[in-house]
């Protein structure tokens, strides 16, 4: 391809019709191109979409599995920041609710259909895509299977906190700290420019998805969101540990993962996972070899030393 279309003669400018005049056959890869322009420009749908898939369906060749992850990684960004400038844009509107598309029958009682809708919209966490890769397979996880994963290592790893804790009231502590992110979208943990505005953001996800809950249960829900966000507690503390420990043990098992952000430094990780220390010594001395040990075999830069 020219890196200068400028300087082509006439015959070189070809629009789409006439590319594919010289190239019979190719209406799929074609449709497929102009639909992927769509989604990057346009991003009209509720959830980000594969458009891998899509190509890999047609049997047309596709990418290695490999680029999936990172295929995964820019359009998440990309969508979560987009989901935000939408709500920025239509704060005065009210939001089309997921259950809205199979409405429940008239005569269901309201407190339970408050608490029904809740659960349908949340549904949508499983479309909210983390940075973290998986250590299952060849993709990036999502916020609830985040938040499950961090449940599950609060009841396996409660022992090893410092001070007493409910392991049932962290267990919800885990479950609900990122339910905001349904509407407010996730934040790249190395990512500083995304992080500016995210605790506005999130604190008018808050209000709006939690009042979708009957007052009393609204009230509880958001009482716990801000228990974890200020990390009063021990619970919220060991649930704060737990939700940096998890992402450092994908990125052990990914050979680096997010560590290999541009511009992020085995420091940084140190920097940004210091506060498991405040929860858990035993943890964070553990958290700290792997740190350590994956900065020795190269998975994470090494600081520039300073002259």
């Amino acid at each position: 391809m020219p890196r200068r279309p400028g300087t082509l003669i006439e015959t070189g400018h070809l629009g789409p019709g006439a590319v594919l005049v010289h190239r019979p056959g190719s209406d799929a890869p074609t449709g497929h191109v102009r639909s992927f322009a769509r989604i990057l420009t346009e991003r009209r749908d509720e959830r980000p979409p594969q458009p891998l898939d899509a190509v890999r369906q047609d049997g047309l060749p596709a990418p290695a599995a490999g680029s999936d992850r990172d295929r995964d990684a820019v359009i998440s960004l990309s969508w979560s920041r987009d989901r935000v400038c939408h709500d920025e844009r239509t704060s005065d509107e009210r939001r089309s609710l997921l259950v809205e598309k199979t409405p429940f029958p008239e005569d269901l009682d309201g407190r339970l259909r408050a608490q029904l809708t809740f659960l349908v919209e949340v549904d949508q966490l499983k479309t909210v895509l983390r940075q973290s890769p998986l250590a299952a397979t060849d993709r990036r996880e999502n916020d609830a299977e985040h938040s499950w994963h961090l449940a599950m290592m609060v009841v396996i790893l409660a022992e090893h906190s410092d001070r007493p804790i409910d392991v049932g009231h962290t267990v919800q502590l885990v479950l609900l700290h990122d339910l905001v992110e349904t509407y407010a979208g996730d934040t790249p943990l190395y990512d500083g420019a995304a992080g500016i505005g995210q605790r506005e953001r999130e604190v008018v996800a808050a209000d709006e998805l939690f009042s979708l809950l009957p007052t009393d249960q609204a009230q509880r829900m958001r009482a716990l969101w801000d228990e974890f966000e200020e990390c009063r507690t021990p619970e919220a503390g060991f649930a704060k540990a737990m939700d940096r420990l998890q992402p450092l043990l994908l990125n052990w098992t990914a050979r680096g993962g997010t560590w290999r952000t541009p511009g992020v430094t085995a420091d940084d990780v140190r920097a940004r996972k210091a506060v498991i220390g405040k929860a858990s010594s035993s943890l964070w001395e553990a958290g700290r070899r792997l740190i350590d040990e994956g900065e020795a075999r190269g998975w994470s830069r090494s600081a520039e030393p300073t002259v």
